[in-house]
């Protein structure tokens, strides 16, 4: 279970019991992704992320899409 940093009195009682924590695994490269029919892995589609068949301007072509997202919110906060 993930235990956010704003959870104090938790992460308390964590360290005055010396209770055991693992750190939280958001994502692996082995992660499924499936959409639109189509089922691969995160490792996969970070290589080739035009893989998934999505409708994506000319210039968006083999860029993901967290890349494309940064780069828009990069822009309006200029």
């Amino acid at each position: 279970m993930r235990i956010p940093n704003v959870h104090f009195l938790t992460l308390a009682y964590i360290k005055k019991f010396k209770l055991p924590v693992h750190p939280f695994i958001n994502a692996t490269p082995n992660d499924l992704i499936y959409t639109k029919g189509m089922k691969t892995t995160a490792k996969v589609y970070e290589k080739n992320p035009d893989i998934l068949r999505f409708y994506v301007a000319p210039r968006e072509k083999g860029i993901r899409a967290d890349v494309c997202n940064r780069k828009g919110f990069r822009r309006l906060s200029l």
